[in-house]
């Protein structure tokens, strides 16, 4: 299943190359001849496990609101689509990008090998 943003997709703040389409998920089925099975798969629309989710040119994953274009394919010559609506008025992040902690600060006007006087 893949996903495309719509023209409507509100960009980040440090926008990133965006592809015209992302695989969020897949399903492999062994099906014989004749036979028929139900996917179903989730959208989620918060937290870390965001479906539509984008990073962003600071690397923190966002959720953008807008309208999605969902798409469910066999791989070879069938498919479904399906828009989706994020709802919001900015994207916001779902997941940080881990970053080290504040390194300490060198304060070069103060020389602690001077003597004191």
């Amino acid at each position: 299943a893949y996903f495309a943003a719509g023209d409507d997709v509100k960009p980040p703040a440090r926008p990133a190359p965006r592809p015209l389409r992302q695989l969020f998920s897949f399903k492999r089925l062994a099906l014989r001849p004749g036979e028929a099975a139900r996917v179903v798969f989730e959208v989620v629309d918060g937290g870390a496990e965001a479906t539509l989710r984008t990073v962003d040119g600071g690397g923190d994953a966002l959720l953008c609101p807008g309208t999605y274009l969902l798409t469910f394919t066999n791989g070879v010559d069938q498919h479904v689509q399906v828009k989706h609506v994020v709802e919001g008025d900015a994207c916001r992040v779902v997941e940080p990008f881990p970053r080290p902690p504040s390194a300490p600060t060198l304060d070069l006007n103060r020389n602690e090998h001077a003597e004191d006087a």
